[in-house]
């Protein structure tokens, strides 16, 4: 019997055998998304199932010891692995122990059609090979065009001509939305000790500088310093040092919680790889006279890649922390929270291919971005019209840190994020249309799992960090709008439901300013307009199908960011501007009442005149803001004296006082400075120095720590 004769005998055994119900594709593909397998195994599943259909025909018709495209041994090797599996298998299904609610891994949804779930792997690889297409457009209109429209001009100029370039005003953004900016409340810590200003109530955020009331931990040169504070003074204990793997790797922030500490690295890749050259398709040239010889077999690619690394501790002796876990995440690190007990981590980078390039399975899984080694799995990753920019998020639950609950890639055109205590919302400018929208989109955050629910859309784009806001389900949505065209400047507020489904809106306010600051107070709403007076606007929120404005109240200068303090007041802290040409004239403390939001008035003011700038205003994390311990704590820099000083505040009586000034000897990092309090004493940190006060006491100076 030849070899063909015994492949024919095969194939009709085959056709006359009835699969069992149990290995059929469906069920096993059902089965690997139960058992979570890892990526890599994934992508060759249904390889694995029509292997092992064939195997169980040949079991009853191939004799031992014959081989087909193969060794005996691989042959032997795959019937062993098999039945092993098989067998474990239904070891497994009759023992079956009951699923937690948490660990029911639900199939992900599609955000509308912003951002759509892959169907397999080839559709990711469609997806960036068709976006290689518009990413090299890009490249080459905003790059060799760009050249070449320089040169012309240039070459004009020197004729007299005048230099026009709008496509470098079309690729400036003049009308990109600003960064994340303001502060949030932490007015009604009952924990004895000051927390990180947050962006959302209940979502905890990573930071620079951390207290857990008895210690202060501080990230400095690669290391974070250990402070024993106690009664003020301080003692520092140790350096909680990560692995650091080249001097570009540093350390960004962290999270303090209980007898834990998370640290958050930026790790930096260095790879060189080699290329045989050895056919004459490459390597480098040796020009002799004419002539080009090849002159080696091999050339080099150098590579850099960013990885973040999340090292949890314990810090139950915080002299001898013990690092507990380790998660790393492809990616440079963009932000973080922290719900409950469970992290979540987002890191970009961006993913391209050569619109013509031809890459096998492996090649593919290589190029897309890991957690902890493994590539994400193609039913984890989500992919909009278009975009290149890879978001990559996860979940790691604080009580099991060596442990990712679940992650997902969303590949992107750059979005900004706002989370909430139960949801994230990844919004972005879209310029393509011939009005600027910001389209939004949300997914759930569930145990850690997520998952895309909605998407929508809304004209303008959002101004600031805190114009965007979840409250009992509802998304409150606050963006500006510049015509540029006829120079025409509007804003709005839109209400979106839980599946965000339009609701109510106000739409032409202010019109001919933009926003700068806001700030949601359960069903209210305050923001602030500005061109060259400062409007404070108050609406009602409280029916979404019909908000409406309460109250407006104009002032000179702008507040860059709003703060409540208490119920009925509001905290700004902006420029003081000259009314009739907009010209700078100090930083601005301002104190609303708001107790009747439909007749805002101003309690008081303060203008430090000779502060040009605050780090506070561009950076939520620098202010200290307790309405508990009467402090309004923020930096100032005058850029004549090159000097930044630290300000204390309180409010009493209606009026603001000046408890403290602490004038720093080095004026530089002024964002990392950082105001706390623990017990009865205010803590001045930044990377040179921390320095203590008894604040009920008239803040009178206690210690002094110099690193």
């Amino acid at each position: 019997m030849t070899e063909q004769d015994i492949l024919n005998k095969i194939k009709e055994s085959a056709d006359s055998i009835e699969i069992p119900e149990s290995l059929k594709p469906e069920k096993i593909e059902l089965k690997l998304k139960e058992e979570k397998k890892p990526a890599k195994f994934r992508w060759q599943a249904m390889h694995l199932v029509a292997a092992a259909v064939v195997l169980v025909v040949m079991l009853g018709i191939v004799p031992l010891g014959l081989t087909i495209g193969g060794s005996n041994d691989s042959a032997v090797a795959g019937e062993d692995t098999m039945a092993d599996s098989v067998a474990e298998g239904n070891q497994q299904n009759a023992t079956a122990p009951e699923v937690a609610e948490e660990d029911i891994v639900e199939e992900k949804q599609d955000a509308g059609e912003l951002y759509v779930v892959a169907k397999n792997y080839d559709e990711v690889y469609d997806f960036l090979k068709n976006n290689a297409t518009v990413y090299e457009y890009n490249r080459y209109y905003y790059g060799v065009v760009m050249e070449e429209a320089e040169a012309e001009a240039a070459e004009e100029l020197t004729d007299g001509a005048a230099l026009q370039a709008p496509a470098a005003d079309m690729a400036s953004g003049s009308d990109m939305p600003k960064l994340e900016s303001a502060v949030n409340e932490s007015a009604n810590n009952k924990q004895g000790y000051s927390t990180t200003n947050l962006q959302m109530a209940g979502v905890d955020e990573s930071d620079i500088v951390k207290t857990n009331g008895s210690h202060i931990f501080m990230v400095k040169d690669g290391v974070v310093q250990v402070v024993k504070i106690d009664d003020g003074k301080m003692t520092q204990i140790g350096t909680l040092s990560p692995e650091l793997e080249s001097f570009s790797d540093s350390v960004n922030e962290m999270y303090v919680d209980g007898d834990k500490l998370v640290l958050i690295v930026q790790q930096v890749r260095d790879e060189l790889e080699g290329t045989s050259t050895s056919d004459s398709t490459g390597g480098l040239l040796q020009l002799t006279g004419d002539t080009a010889e090849l002159c080696v077999d091999y050339a080099y690619n150098y590579d850099v890649s960013y990885v973040t690394v999340l090292y949890t501790y314990d810090i139950s002796n915080p002299a001898n922390a013990k690092q507990i876990g380790k998660i790393e995440q492809d990616g440079y690190y963009k932000t973080s929270r922290k719900i409950d007990d469970m992290i979540y981590l987002f890191t970009q980078d961006s993913i391209t291919v050569e619109a013509d390039s031809l890459l096998d399975e492996n090649e593919m899984e290589e190029l897309l971005p890991t957690v902890n080694g493994e590539a994400i799995s193609y039913d984890c990753i989500y992919l909009p019209e278009y975009g290149y920019q890879s978001l990559v998020v996860s979940s790691v639950p604080l009580d099991n840190p060596n442990k990712v609950v679940d992650n997902t890639l969303i590949m992107n055109n750059s979005v900004e994020i706002y989370v909430s205590s139960s949801a994230m919302y990844l919004y972005n400018s879209d310029y393509m249309a011939d009005t600027v929208h910001t389209q939004i989109a949300k997914f759930s955050l569930k145990n850690g799992r997520i998952s895309a629910v909605a998407a929508a859309t809304v004209p303008g784009t959002i101004q600031d960090t805190f114009a965007i806001n979840e409250y009992d389900g509802n998304l409150r949505v606050l963006t500006s709008h510049w015509d540029i065209n006829i120079d025409d400047r509007t804003n709005q507020l839109y209400i979106l439901d839980e599946k965000l489904k339009a609701a109510g809106k106000i739409e032409n306010i202010a019109e001919g300013e933009t926003i700068y600051a806001a700030r949601y107070f359960g069903d209210l709403a305050y923001f602030i307009t500005y061109r060259n007076i400062d409007p404070l606007f108050a609406a009602d929120l409280s029916d979404i199908n019909n908000p409406k404005i309460l109250g407006e109240l104009e002032i000179t200068g702008y507040s860059e960011y709003l703060h409540m303090w208490g119920e009925d007041k509001l905290l700004g802290i902006g420029y003081e501007t000259d009314p009739e040409d907009g010209r700078q004239e100090g930083i601005k403390l301002v104190m609303f009442d708001i107790s009747n939001p439909a007749e805002l008035s101003i309690i008081d003011t303060v203008v430090l005149k000779n502060a040009d700038y605050s780090a506070a205003l561009y950076n939520y994390k620098c202010v200290l803001a307790d309405l508990n311990t009467n402090m309004i704590g923020f930096t100032t820099r005058n850029w004549k004296d090159d000097e930044v000083d630290y300000h204390v505040y309180s409010f009493a009586n209606g009026e603001f006082e000046e408890e403290l000034v602490i004038e720093n000897k080095n004026t530089r990092y002024e964002e990392g400075y950082r105001g706390l309090w623990a017990g009865d004493y205010f803590y001045m940190v930044n990377p040179f120095e921390i320095k203590s006060y008894n604040y009920v006491e008239d803040y009178e100076t206690v210690d002094e720590f110099e690193f």
